[in-house]
């Protein structure tokens, strides 16, 4: 009787300690995926989640250092959680999470591709752009303020990216020059990709936005 007792409390512990780990790492789950789309708005676009849909993940110098400190405290929180005490499905999230974090860090970190690969960024703003000229899932209105926001945070996105860049290829500036042309069409082609019977104002307000926009991205080619 007694070994049957103690076996169970065994039991019970166990699986209490399992369920500790299970509810630590679903929160810890839970708090990276919503930082994750908040610095990744583009991506939360094209999976048609609207929060962050009217603005660009930012590339000044302190939002880059608050991205590796964010990047870098997730990592610690989930090395201190027991994969092995996890369930099976949460040992496979443990996982898929880990390698994003470690890509991330690679690429932010000891890469640092802001400052040699100014391709990646404009190829976010043109994917961030056309995802939002193809949105189906809201209203016209609200797809307008989106485009809108996204257009207003350009500029300054712009002058970031030539601030970080401190090394250009040639190879790379022609990755550049391709992606800057592929964003002036987004651009110029607005007139006929956006409707504006609902909302006139907000209609004028993005095609002068883009013409503005287009002549900048020529002279940020320049500069570049």
């Amino acid at each position: 009787m007694r070994n049957k007792i103690v076996f169970s409390l065994c039991i019970f512990f166990f699986m209490n300690c399992n369920s500790n780990a299970d509810n630590s790492f679903s929160i810890l789950s839970d708090a990276f995926s919503i930082w994750y789309y908040k610095n990744h708005p583009t991506i939360s676009t094209l999976h048609n989640n609207e929060k962050y849909y009217n603005i660009f993940k930012k590339n000044d110098f302190k939002s880059n250092e608050q991205y590796l400190i964010d990047l870098n405290r997730f990592y610690f929180e989930l090395t201190q959680i027991n994969m092995q005490k996890l369930n099976v499905m949460n040992r496979i999230k443990y996982k898929r999470i880990e390698r994003s974090i470690l890509k991330l860090l690679y690429l932010n970190e000891d890469l640092k591709e802001q400052d040699w690969r100014p391709s990646l960024k404009l190829e976010e703003i043109e994917r961030g752009i056309e995802y939002l000229v193809n949105y189906s899932y809201v209203s016209d209105t609200d797809r307008l303020d989106a485009i809108n926001g996204r257009l207003s945070g350009l500029e300054k996105i712009l002058e970031n990216i030539l601030t970080n860049t401190t090394f250009l290829s040639n190879s790379e500036y022609l990755n550049c020059v391709k992606k800057i042309d592929a964003i002036i069409r987004l651009l110029n082609n607005m007139e006929v990709n956006i409707d504006r019977k609902n909302d006139t104002y907000s209609y004028d307000v993005i095609i002068e936005l883009s013409k503005q926009l287009s002549a900048q991205l020529v002279k940020f080619s320049n500069k570049l």
